[in-house]
């Protein structure tokens, strides 16, 4: 049971503490001011925080985005290597445009009009064979 003595003791414990501490009772207007500057302290730390939240969250996607980036350059890298290979190119060509390597050698063809005489012709011929053989090596 708590008596008197030890209740005094106790509120003169609490008296001089407050001495010590404040040597003044504060004002209400200190105490609001108080508050205040804490609320402020608060809201401007919980305000840091969600700041520091959103720009990790930022990183996170960030990375991610880059490590699918890298991936579909490896992909592309790999696609760009298969189709610069010959064989892919004969093969686009071949199914998709509708070519084909000639299968003989290919040969010229001279027409020479039939009214003309031998002389034009064998004037002709010494012009066109030394192209043609120039144009076969």
């Amino acid at each position: 049971m708590i008596n008197k003595r030890t209740t005094s003791r106790t509120q003169q414990l609490r008296q001089r503490l407050s001495q010590v501490f404040f040597k003044r009772q504060p004002t209400p207007l200190q105490l609001g001011l108080t508050l205040t500057v804490v609320l402020v302290m608060a809201a401007f730390y919980v305000f840091q925080q969600l700041k520091i939240e959103s720009a990790a969250r930022d990183i996170q996607a960030l990375t991610r985005d880059r490590d699918r980036l890298e991936n579909l350059n490896e992909f592309t890298m790999a696609d760009i290597d298969e189709m610069s290979r010959f064989a892919s190119i004969e093969k686009t060509a071949r199914v998709k445009l509708g070519m084909e390597f000639p299968s003989e050698a290919p040969s010229t063809l001279i027409i020479i009009p039939p009214d003309e005489d031998e002389g034009m012709l064998a004037s002709t011929m010494d012009k066109v064979l030394p192209e043609l053989q120039g144009a076969s090596r």
